[in-house]
């Protein structure tokens, strides 16, 4: 599920923000296949690659960025430090994992996609990478404050 909003003077949805990295272009796609496998992530990466070469959500996200070949073969390679993406498989469920993460980074920071993509010092980062921190889950009906109505 990717979260678009505002709008383009030809009444499509702006995803340019969205869209404007490959570590954002890769975590879109990891979610577009849990979104199609039951809310759980890929296996591998085979598996991960696999879809996106072949998937049906995956191939009309490729068709609306108009990414050529290329760039489809350059998106698990991160922009700013020129390294291969890190990638967590098998994750589990709709919360706010972590799923793409740098390599190396800029100046001892590294960008992780999570929503929103954060820039993360080392310690934070191998917290995530390694699955040591979780997102927090999502409360349960009894957990949810009541709407208060006027």
């Amino acid at each position: 599920m990717i979260l678009v909003v505002g709008g383009c003077s030809d009444g499509q949805p702006d995803t340019s923000s969205f869209n404007d990295s490959n570590l954002k272009r890769v975590r879109n796609f990891y979610e577009l296949y849990m979104d199609e496998h039951r809310q759980v992530g890929p296996k591998n990466e085979a598996d991960f690659k696999d879809y996106i070469a072949n998937g049906r959500k995956a191939q009309r996200l490729i068709k609306k960025l108009n990414l050529d070949q290329a760039a489809v073969e350059n998106l698990f390679t991160g922009e700013r430090d020129g390294e291969p993406l890190k990638v967590r498989y098998g994750l589990k469920g709709p919360l706010n994992h972590a799923f793409v993460f740098e390599s190396t980074g800029v100046d001892g920071k590294r960008l992780v996609a999570r929503s929103p993509v954060e820039e993360m010092e080392a310690e934070e980062y191998e917290a995530w990478w390694s699955g040591k921190k979780k997102p927090k889950p999502l409360p349960t009906f009894g957990e949810i404050p009541p709407m208060e109505v006027e």
